[in-house]
C-alpha cells in the first residue's frame, strides 16, 4: 500500500499539469469564437413573438451545442435594447407583421442590413423590390390557389370575402379575385372588419350578410382578437348552420386553439402543410418538455430554421469584416433620429449571398430560398369540428387537390369527382354539400324586370289597375319563367316589376334594362331579350328559350288555280323575283345588325312594333311609304305568319342569332339551374304547349304548302300547256318530213331500176320515212296523184308498154316541154321528173287537157319502175324489223319543183 501511495502522489502532479494545459487551450479558443450581433423585431405583447423568441432561442442553443467548433455566434439584440445598440447589429430578424415591414425594409437597404422576416406574409412586400427583404416562410398569396380548388370542386359560382381592415386582410385580395376570375367565381361582396371592432358592430355587418342570396364566406385574418370573436357571433346568429358554407385561410388555421373550435364546427380551412420528418417530431418533444402542453405554431417552425440559416450563413462568411462603414444621414431626412448613423454593414452583400444559397433539411422541410423567400408546395385541408380538425385532402402545386399524398402527388390525370376532398361535415353537422346560394332570410323576393311593350303583345304584355295600379302580366315569356321556376329543386320568390318611363309609358331600350340589373337594381330581366355579345358583358344569360335566328318575310300571291299558265306556279311571279333579290342579298348580307345595314337610305328603312303594323307597311310596298321585305327574328316572324301565312313567306336561309334569354347578374347560381329546367321543358310537351297558347292565329289559317287538300285543275289551266305542245309537236314534224324527204331520180334511156342498193339499211329507213309522210300529205286534198298499179298483161313485170315522150321535160306549169322528140341524151343524165303540185296552172280548155294527159302518161311510166325497185327493197333478206310484207304499191305526190318525191 505504501509503494502504491507513492506512485499516485508522484503521478498527480503531471495530470493536475494536463488539465492546467486543457483549461488554457479552452480559453484561447473561447477567446477566438466571433460574436455576431443580430436584431430582432417583433410585435410586443403579442402570443406570437413570445413563442417565436423562445424558438429562435431553443434553435442558437441547439446549434452551437453539437457544432461547439464554429468561429462565429449569434448573440441576439431585442427591441428593448436602444436604438444605439441597433447601431452594431449585421442582420434584423422581424418584423412580426406585414405592417412594420415597409419602415425596416427601407432601413435594410439602404444600410444593407438584411431583413429576415418569418411572419411578414403580405404579397404587397414584393412590390418594394428590396434585395435585403428576405422572407423564410410562404406568402398569403400561396394559397388562394388552393382556396379555389374547393370552390371549384363543390361548383360554386358566387362568394363573399371577410377579412380584416388592414394591410393583412387586404393584400390578399387581388389575388383572390385573379384566382377566382379563373374558374368564373365571381366575389359578390366584401366585408371588411375593423381589427378594434365591437361586438355590435360585427354583429350588424353578419346580419348584412344574411340577407344576401351568397352562403359561401371565405374568411381572412388572425384568430386574436378578431377570428374567435367573429365565428362565436356568428355561430349566435345561427350562420354556423345548415346551407352555410365557411373557408378560413392558414391565419387561422395555423393559429386557433382549442377554445374556439366549438364556435367552428363544420368550417374548412386550408392549412400549412409540414411532413413529418425525424427532425420535427424531435422538435416538438423537446418542445413539450421545456414548455409544457403549449403547441408549437407554424411561425414557430420557421423561427426555428430562420435562426439555423443565419448560424449557418455567418459561419460561411466568418473571415469578413463584420464592422459598419460611417455615414451621415443615411435617410436623407433631416429629423437628425439615431437610426440616421448606423452607417453601412460591410458584410451585408456576402451575407445576402450566404442566405441565398444555404440549403438543408429543417423542421419546416426543406430550406432552399427561391426569389429570396420559401416556395410552398403543398397545404393541407383540414375540415375543423368539436374535437379538433380532420385532414380530408391536400392542394399540390401542379396537380390540384388529392385526397391523400403519394400515389397522386406524381401529377397523373385525375378525375374532377376524385379531386373533391372525403366527405366533409358542414355546418348544421351535415353532410350535405352547401348549394351556396339561398333566398335571403328577410323574405324579399327577388325583383324580376319585365319590359313594357306596345306591340307584340303575345311575348310580353303589362297592364295596370288604374284603380289599384295592380299589375297583370302576361305572355308567351312569362308562362315560360314560371313553368321554369316551378321545376327549380328549391322555392324561389319572386316578383315581376315592370320596366318603364317614369311616366308609365314603354321604355323600349333593352339594353337600359340589362344595365339595370348589372347595376343591381333588378334581380334578373325576364322578356324577349335578345342574346347578343355585348350584353353578355355585363349579365349572364340562361340558355336560349326560343328559336335562334333572323330569316326574310316577303309578300305572296296565291294564282295557282287562275290563269293558263298554273304550270308555272309552284313558285309564284313574286317568289321568283324574290329569289333573285334573295341572291342578291345573300351576296352583300354580312349579319343583321342595324349597324351594319349600310348602302340604303334612311328613310328606306322602317321600323315596326306589331304584327299589324308591320302587315300595313306590307300593303303599301315601297312605293307608297311601305316595304318589299322585312327581316326579323324568329319568335317574332312566327306570331307574324300565325295570322297572315297565306299571304307571306319566308326566304332562307336563316342567319344566326341567340334567340332570347333570362338575364340575370354576372355569376348568379339560378343561372345553371334555369338553363338545366329549360332543357327538359323545350324537350317535353309543356314548350308546345305554350307555343300553341300564344302562337296560334285568332283565325284559322291554313299554309298553302301544308293543306291536306289538292289543288284540281281544269282545261283551261293547262290550255296554254297543250297549245305549246301541238304547235311544237306540228313544228318538229314538217322539219322531220322535208329534212327526209329522199328524191327518186331516173336514169333516161334506162327501163328498169334493177340495180341493188348501195346501202339496204339506208333505203328501208327512207320508205318508211316515205309511208309516214305519204300518210300526212294524203289529208291535204288536190296534193297528191295516186297512180294505182297497171293490171296484168300490160307489160313486163307490170311495166306500162307505152312510153310516149320519154324525151319531154316538163316544167313547171306544163311550159318548155319537148315535144319534138329532141336526140337522147346520154345514159347516166338524170332526167327531171315532173311533180304535180297543188295550184299549178296548167291553163284553160283542151290545151290544159292535153298537158294533164302528158303528164299522167309520164307518171304511169315510171310507176312500174318505182313498184319494182320497191320490191326488191322489201325482199325477206331485206325486210325491215316489225314488217311482215311488202307494201301492196308505190305512192308519190307532186310539189312545184320538177322531181317526184317518192313515199311508200
Amino acid at each position: 500500500m505504501s509503494f502504491s501511495n507513492h506512485i499516485v502522489s508522484r503521478s498527480l502532479p503531471i495530470w493536475l499539469f494536463i488539465f492546467l494545459i486543457f483549461l488554457v487551450l479552452l480559453g484561447k479558443s473561447q477567446k477566438e469564437v466571433l460574436q455576431v450581433r443580430v436584431g430582432v423585431v417583433l410585435d410586443t405583447n403579442s402570443t406570437l413573438t413570445d413563442l417565436s423568441l423562445r424558438a429562435i432561442n431553443m434553435s442558437l442553443s441547439e446549434f452551437y451545442n453539437t457544432h461547439n467548433g464554429f468561429k462565429t455566434k449569434i448573440v441576439l439584440s431585442s427591441t428593448s435594447e436602444t436604438p444605439k445598440e441597433l447601431r452594431k447589429v449585421v442582420a434584423i430578424i422581424g418584423p412580426g407583421s406585414s405592417m412594420q415591414a415597409p419602415f425596416l425594409i427601407n432601413l435594410g437597404n439602404q444600410s444593407q442590413v438584411p431583413i429576415v422576416s418569418f411572419s411578414a406574409t403580405s404579397p404587397l412586400l414584393d412590390s418594394l423590390r428590396s434585395p435585403y427583404f428576405i422572407r423564410p416562410t410562404h406568402e398569403d398569396s400561396a394559397q388562394v390557389h388552393a382556396i379555389s380548388a374547393i370552390i371549384e370542386s363543390f361548383r360554386w359560382r358566387e362568394v363573399v370575402t371577410i377579412y380584416v381592415d388592414n394591410e393583412f386582410g387586404e393584400d390578399i385580395l387581388p389575388y383572390l379575385v385573379d384566382a377566382f376570375q379563373e374558374i368564373n367565381v365571381r366575389i359578390r361582396y366584401r366585408s371588411a372588419i375593423s381589427l378594434h371592432a365591437s361586438d355590435d358592430q360585427i354583429k350588424t355587418e353578419l346580419y348584412r350578410l344574411m340577407t344576401m342570396p351568397t352562403r359561401v364566406f371565405i374568411v381572412h385574418m388572425l384568430p386574436d382578437p378578431l377570428g374567435k370573436r367573429l365565428f362565436s357571433i356568428a355561430r349566435e346568429i345561427g350562420m354556423i348552420n345548415k346551407g352555410y358554407a365557411w373557408i378560413v385561410t392558414n391565419g387561422i388555421t395555423d393559429l386557433m386553439g382549442g377554445s374556439s373550435l366549438e364556435d367552428m364546427h363544420g368550417v374548412v380551412g386550408v392549412k400549412t402543410y409540414f411532413s413529418r420528418s425525424k427532425e420535427l417530431a424531435y422538435l416538438e418533444s423537446r418542445w413539450r418538455k421545456r414548455f409544457g402542453g403549449e403547441k408549437l405554431t407554424h411561425f414557430g417552425y420557421w423561427a426555428y430554421d430562420t435562426a439555423t440559416a443565419l448560424a449557418m450563413s455567418f459561419e460561411q462568411i466568418s473571415n469578413v469584416n463584420m464592422s459598419f462603414s460611417q455615414t451621415k444621414n443615411i435617410s436623407g431626412g433631416d429629423n437628425g433620429t439615431d437610426l440616421d448613423d448606423l452607417g453601412v454593414a460591410l458584410s451585408g452583400p456576402k451575407l445576402l449571398q450566404a442566405l441565398s444559397t444555404v440549403n438543408f433539411k429543417g423542421v419546416g422541410g426543406r430550406f432552399l430560398l427561391k426569389n429570396r423567400k420559401l416556395e410552398p408546395t403543398t397545404f393541407k385541408i383540414i375540415n375543423i369540428e368539436e374535437s379538433g380538425e380532420r385532414t380530408v385532402g391536400f392542394w399540390k402545386s401542379k396537380v390540384g387537390l388529392v385526397k391523400r399524398l403519394g400515389v397522386d402527388q406524381i401529377g397523373t390525370n385525375i378525375s374532377h369527382s376524385s379531386r373533391r376532398p372525403r366527405p366533409i361535415i358542414w355546418p348544421g353537422d351535415t353532410t350535405i354539400v352547401p348549394k351556396g346560394w339561398e333566398i335571403p332570410t328577410n323574405g324579399k323576393k327577388l325583383r324580376i324586370a319585365v319590359p313594357k311593350k306596345d306591340g307584340f303583345n303575345n311575348f310580353v304584355k303589362v297592364t295596370k289597375d288604374a284603380n289599384t295600379n295592380a299589375l297583370t302580366i302576361t305572355g308567351f315569356c312569362i308562362d315560360v319563367f314560371d313553368a321554369v321556376m316551378r321545376q327549380m329543386p328549391y322555392a324561389v320568390p319572386y316578383e315581376y316589376v315592370s320596366f318603364e318611363t317614369p311616366d308609365g309609358k314603354a321604355d323600349g331600350n333593352y339594353d337600359k334594362m340589362v344595365h339595370k340589373v348589372f347595376l343591381g337594381e333588378f334581380d334578373g330581366a325576364v322578356g324577349d331579350t335578345t342574346i347578343l355579345a355585348n350584353r353578355s358583358n355585363y349579365v349572364d344569360f340562361a340558355l336560349p328559350y326560343s328559336e335562334t335566328g333572323v330569316v326574310f318575310v316577303v309578300p305572296v300571291k296565291d294564282e295557282r288555280e287562275k290563269g293558263e299558265w298554273v304550270f308555272l306556279k309552284p313558285l309564284t311571279k313574286e317568289l321568283w323575283f324574290t329569289i333573285a333579290a334573295a341572291f342578291i342579298y345573300i351576296g352583300i348580307m354580312g349579319s343583321f345588325t342595324f349597324e351594319k345595314l349600310t348602302g340604303f337610305q334612311e328613310s328606306r328603312l322602317k321600323i315596326y312594333n306589331s304584327p299589324e303594323e308591320m302587315r300595313e307597311f306590307f300593303l303599301k310596298t315601297s312605293s307608297n311609304g311601305g316595304i318589299d321585305a322585312a327581316f326579323d327574328e324568329v319568335p317574332y316572324v312566327k306570331l307574324f305568319m300565325a295570322k297572315y301565312c297565306s299571304e307571306y313567306t319566308i326566304i332562307e336561309p336563316r342567319y344566326k342569332a341567340d334567340g332570347f334569354g333570362f338575364a340575370f347578374p354576372l355569376g348568379s347560381p339560378l343561372v345553371p339551374d334555369i338553363s338545366r329546367h329549360i332543357l327538359n321543358l323545350t324537350e317535353g310537351e309543356t314548350m308546345r304547349d305554350i307555343e300553341t297558347k300564344w302562337f296560334v292565329g285568332e283565325q284559322h289559317c291554313v299554309d298553302r304548302t301544308t293543306s291536306d287538300s289538292p289543288i284540281q285543275l281544269d282545261l283551261r289551266s293547262l290550255r296554254a300547256l297543250f297549245m305549246i305542245v301541238f304547235g311544237i309537236s306540228n313544228l318538229l314534224s314538217i322539219m322531220l318530213s322535208r329534212r327526209y324527204q329522199r328524191t327518186i331520180t331516173i336514169p333516161r334511156g334506162r327501163g328498169d331500176m334493177s340495180d341493188p342498193p348501195n346501202n339496204p339499211e339506208d333505203d328501208h329507213l327512207l320508205l318508211l320515212l316515205l309511208m309516214l309522210a305519204s300518210r300526212i300529205y294524203q289529208q291535204r286534198r288536190g296534193n297528191i296523184i295516186v297512180a294505182k298499179p297497171n293490171p296484168p298483161g300490160n307489160g313486163p313485170d307490170g311495166q306500162d308498154n307505152a312510153r310516149p315522150n320519154q324525151n319531154r321535160d316538163v316544167n313547171e306549169g306544163g311550159q318548155g316541154a319537148n315535144e319534138t322528140g329532141g336526140a337522147a341524151e346520154p345514159a347516166d343524165t338524170e332526167h327531171r321528173i315532173v311533180e304535180v303540185h297543188e295550184g299549178v296552172n296548167f291553163g284553160d280548155g283542151d290545151h290544159e287537157a292535153n298537158r294533164i294527159g302528158k303528164v299522167n302518161l309520164e307518171l304511169q311510166r315510171q310507176q312500174s319502175q318505182v313498184r319494182r325497185r320497191c320490191n326488191k327493197l322489201f325482199s325477206e333478206k331485206n325486210m325491215p324489223l316489225g314488217m311482215a310484207a311488202p307494201p301492196r304499191g308505190c305512192i308519190w305526190h307532186s310539189s312545184k319543183r320538177s322531181s317526184i318525191k317518192v313515199s311508200v
